[in-house]
């Protein structure tokens, strides 16, 4: 029988299972500024499970919040608008804990950078560039995440700002079991030639696994062609033939199977772009200060060198087959024999790293280095740009399309550094022409930064950012809160591939864009 919260978080169970849910349970997350964007994130987060999230802002309800933010309520008018946001949220889940705290966000960041340590992440929204600045120092040098998100009139903006994140489950659309017809273990290949094909019966024949049909057939074939696979297209297409003539009806489907999966008997074994650039990284190069992440992945690396013999762990699942039950369990548990072996061997060279680094034996669980075993094709690490480097040493643009989002970007670079001037955003107060001057004239100077130049499109584009006014919409703010918590989730679930680092949605004509900035 299911217990409730297996009930309640069922559908999610199904995307990121219950190591994720866990994790998404242990987290402490941090809101900076109660906006209708803010507020609409934690409500993302909040009603999956969250562990807890705390709220700082020392603004009070006002009528511009009744406006936006379906987190505050009329009777919270001059009240803490933390507190009316925490508790209206707190009321979507029972299990989630929340605090508030009633102080300005600056004064905060300015008196009391140790206070951010104890949060697994960091939401920042609707800041100024200033306040974002001395923020993610902090953050940075601490290796929290922080999610940087602004609603500004029709436009959307999210940037991710972490000095390294780990992917420990990538989940890509597409996967292909690691089934190694191409290099059989010595036990897989001892199950294979344990079917005496000449004398079972027709019935039986119809439930040979796919796998046993490759690895037989291929043998033949190499045992005629001086051991090697097929290679050319009509050397292939002559191998399916042997399979289809080693059919002993039509349509017998356990063959239409090796038929389909025939690629499996000349692909080579590859290891996977992501784990070899991952294993290039310096990282693997320990220190005392490592990560069990990395430990990990210097072991497996070191197996592949040795008892792996050029293959990684094996993960132990297998594809559903045409095959009678016993049979389909036998193989499995052949696949799952070995992807322990393998992860014993991993676990072995993790104790020995451990050993060398002076760090505790069996500081690194059983259950960490087997979950990176079986994940270890589509393991990596994502590098990010500080904030100083994105603002300091900007990247050059690609176009794609007259307008852009990637324009709406450099105009909000631009609206920034007006608000650095002038402490307000153009258009705040009333729409003004100078102002749109003045935008322009910013926008002038950062474009050569990033490889574009002066279009109309970007004239009409600065024009309409100065009449939003910097007027934060429901509509936008309710997006963006999707987009945030999907990605927040990414990050402290370390499931998923997050966005690197740049998000900006264009309201105007409903396009987004991601990009590293």
């Amino acid at each position: 029988e299911m217990s409730d919260k297996t009930i309640r978080y069922d559908r999610q169970l199904r995307l990121w299972g219950p190591e994720g849910q866990q994790r998404l349970e242990n987290a402490k997350v941090l809101l900076l500024n109660a906006t209708a964007t803010g507020a609409e994130i934690l409500k993302n987060l909040v009603l999956p499970g969250i562990g807890s999230f705390t709220v700082v802002d020392h603004q009070k309800v006002d009528a511009s919040d009744l406006g936006n933010n379906f987190f505050v309520s009329e009777e919270g008018l001059g009240q803490s608008r933390a507190k009316v946001v925490s508790q209206l949220l707190n009321e979507l889940n029972e299990n989630v804990t929340s605090e508030y705290r009633e102080e300005a966000v600056e004064l905060l960041v300015e008196r009391e950078p140790q206070y951010f340590k104890q949060f697994s992440l960091v939401i920042l929204t609707q800041s100024t560039e200033a306040l974002l600045r001395k923020l993610s120092a902090i953050l940075w040098e601490q290796s929290i995440p922080l999610l940087h998100v602004r609603s500004f009139g029709l436009v959307g903006f999210l940037r991710i700002v972490v000095p390294e994140h780990h992917i420990e489950e990538a989940k890509p659309d597409k996967t292909m079991e690691d089934l190694r017809i191409s290099k059989p273990f010595p036990g897989l290949l001892e199950f294979a030639n344990s079917f005496e094909m000449e004398k079972i019966t027709n019935k039986e024949h119809e439930y040979i696994p796919f796998v046993v049909l490759l690895l037989r057939l291929a043998a033949t074939w190499k045992a005629e062609h001086s051991g090697r696979a097929p290679q050319t297209r009509d050397e292939k297409e002559s191998f399916k033939q042997l399979l289809a003539k080693a059919a002993r009806k039509k349509n017998q489907d356990n063959f239409d199977e090796a038929i389909k999966q025939a690629f499996l008997a000349w692909n080579p074994y590859q290891i996977s772009s992501e784990f070899s650039q991952l294993v290039e990284n310096d990282k693997c190069n320990l220190t005392n200060d490592s990560t069990n992440f990395w430990i990990i992945v210097r072991a497996i690396r070191d197996f592949v060198n040795n008892e792996g013999e050029g293959t990684l762990p094996l993960n132990g699942s297998i594809p559903d087959m045409t095959s009678t039950t016993e049979i389909f369990v036998q193989l499995q548990n052949i696949y799952k024999k070995k992807a322990n072996e393998d992860a014993g061997a991993v676990a072995s060279r993790v104790e020995g790293l451990l050993s060398e680094l002076g760090r505790g034996v069996g500081s690194i669980s059983k259950e960490e280095i087997v979950k990176l075993c079986k994940n270890a094709q589509f393991l990596s690490a994502l590098n990010y740009r500080s904030v100083e480097e994105e603002i300091n040493q900007p990247l050059p643009l690609e176009l794609e399309e007259e307008f852009d989002p990637k324009l709406f970007y450099v105009v909000l670079r631009a609206i920034d550094r007006y608000h650095g001037v002038h402490q307000r955003y153009p258009g705040a107060n009333s729409f003004q022409e100078e102002e749109i001057v003045e935008l322009h004239r910013y926008v002038a100077e950062l474009i050569p930064h990033y490889g574009l130049e002066h279009t109309e499109a970007l004239e009409k584009i600065t024009r309409e950012m100065c009449r939003f006014g910097g007027a934060e919409l429901h509509n936008i703010a309710s997006f963006m809160g999707g987009v945030g918590a999907q990605e927040i989730i990414k990050l402290v679930t370390h499931q998923y591939t997050p966005l690197n680092n740049t998000f900006v949605f264009n309201g105007i004509h409903c396009k987004t864009s991601s990009f590293v900035a």
